[in-house]
């Protein structure tokens, strides 16, 4: 799968002529990149895509509140942020409200962590109260927003060149350039709008192994046989 398949596959289908370098100047070629990012970018935003899902880890310092999030982070998996060190959830996503009545009001302290990530001089950061008075170690699980990979194996957030790949399903992504070429032609795309959120459903409702089975009796999943020997019963 390459920025290069999909976009030939989307121009084909369209009756466009045949593109064999999307970073060209060629107007075709500009429009369906362009269009492949765009449609990218949204599915990364859509959904907590497992092949999207990265852990970071880091340690605190004594009288330090503040710790940068990773450099490819979209957003945090909410209910996942633990502190290690102490086995216990850490509370949050604090709101900014709660956050300035625990900081600005008469608020009895507690030992218990909770967050927020809020920005600081226009870039986010990870906030801890109280604020650690030494070394814990902290673990979040988050949404990378670096969904394709350029030159082979380098992470990234977009791509420009013929063999930079894309980690969704590239029918999907294709389905979704199509119409989006279309409505950018203003040509009509409701058809090719409804074949999309179907493969979308479809594709989605399998990321990650899909869920489990609904199962309405009483007793759990694992039920233990009994083991019989061949004979000499009442023995």
């Amino acid at each position: 799968m390459s920025l290069l398949t999909i976009v030939q596959a989307v121009a084909e289908e369209q009756g466009l002529p045949t593109i064999s370098d999307v970073s060209s100047n060629a107007p075709d070629a500009q429009l369906l990149r362009r269009l492949v990012n765009v449609e990218c970018n949204a599915l990364a935003r859509r959904k907590d895509w497992s092949f999207l899902q990265e852990e970071h880890t880091f340690a605190t310092v004594a009288s330090t509140a503040a710790y940068s999030l990773p450099s490819d982070f979209l957003r945090l998996i909410q209910e996942t942020v633990w502190n290690r060190s102490e086995y216990w959830q850490v509370r949050g996503a604090t709101s900014p409200q709660r956050w300035q009545l625990y900081k600005s009001g008469l608020v009895t302290p507690t030992i218990r962590d909770r967050f927020r990530i809020k920005s600081t001089s226009g870039t986010n950061e990870f906030y801890l109260d109280p604020t650690p008075t030494s070394a814990e170690n902290f673990v979040f699980e988050y949404i990378s927003k670096n969904w394709g990979r350029t030159g082979g194996s380098t992470a990234a957030d977009s791509v420009s060149a013929n063999s930079d790949t894309v980690l969704f399903d590239e029918y999907l992504v294709e389905r979704g350039v199509t119409w989006r070429w279309l409505s950018q032609k203003g040509f009509a795309y409701a058809e090719e709008r409804a074949q999309y959120d179907t493969t979308y459903a479809q594709i989605a409702a399998l990321d990650g192994g899909g869920r489990s089975p609904l199962d309405m009796a009483s007793n759990p999943v694992y039920r233990p046989e009994a083991i019989l020997p061949d004979g000499g019963y009442g023995q």
